[in-house]
């Protein structure tokens, strides 16, 4: 073979070999880019999987939280109904208290299923609401506490009555009895022990809301001249003790007898 002849040979071999790599270049980078874009695919792939989820379960949990809000709510309404029916009722409807709460009565039931957790439910409503007031230091300081009690008591006759049922009553026994012994405690600074203990038991009557009601739906009074007969009773009672004038102890009138 000719010396040309070889030197063209060998060119045109180096061609398709510079040629088959250009081709095989082309291929890899092809093959790479494809697995580069399936793994994109696949990062944006997991990235909205991931998205989706996360929404979904922010969804749950607004859902579920507006659900506790609703229910918390549809309560509050009923504990309302229930305190207005006992107010305003002799005896207590559930259809008139469902009525009043805008809901049916197995609704009211499913919140309070019988009569004593309805009674505890006003209980703790009529506690929450009224205020809590500091025990009296001294007698002195009675009139004014119960001026602002009775004036909270009377604002809102339905509340007030409601304390009067018989099992809310019992509930709120050791509130009362709290009340009772702190008043005593102001009348032991200025008379024995014993006698302190039938003025706080005098007193904490004349505040109660037995009384107001007696004189609002049996005298007809209206909740400001109820407040100021209240208050002067209360006065009255405080002068007396401060001038010694108290209650005999079931002792004293044994011994005079």
């Amino acid at each position: 073979m000719r010396g040309g002849d070889r030197k063209r040979v060998t060119d045109r071999r180096r061609e398709h070999e510079q040629h088959t790599l250009a081709e095989l270049f082309e291929i890899a980078t092809t093959i790479l880019a494809n697995r580069c874009e399936r793994s994109l695919l696949h990062k944006d792939c997991n990235k909205y999987e991931m998205t989706a989820k996360a929404n979904y379960a922010m969804s749950r949990g607004y859902q579920s939280s507006l659900r506790t809000r609703q229910a918390a709510a549809t309560r509050d309404h009923i504990v309302t109904a229930l305190v207005e029916e006992l107010g305003s009722s002799a005896e207590l409807s559930i259809e008139r208290v469902a009525e009043r709460a805008g809901v049916s009565v197995r609704t009211v039931y499913h919140h309070f299923p019988n009569r004593a957790a309805q009674a505890a439910a006003i209980a703790t409503y009529l506690d929450a609401k009224q205020p809590v007031e500091p025990p009296p230091s001294s007698l002195v300081e009675l009139p004014v506490l119960a001026a602002r009690l009775l004036h909270h008591a009377l604002a809102n006759m339905n509340e007030l009555r409601a304390q009067l049922d018989s099992q809310v009553a019992k509930l709120r026994e050791p509130r009362r009895r709290a009340r009772e012994q702190a008043i005593a405690r102001a009348a032991a600074k200025q008379c024995e022990p014993a006698v302190a203990k039938l003025v706080g038991a005098a007193i904490a009557t004349l505040v109660s809301p037995d009384l107001a009601a007696m004189l609002v739906d049996r005298h007809k009074l209206d909740a400001a001249a109820a407040e100021t007969t209240i208050a002067w009773l209360v006065q009255v009672a405080v002068d007396a003790v401060r001038n010694g004038d108290v209650p005999a102890s079931s002792l004293k009138r044994t011994r005079r007898s």
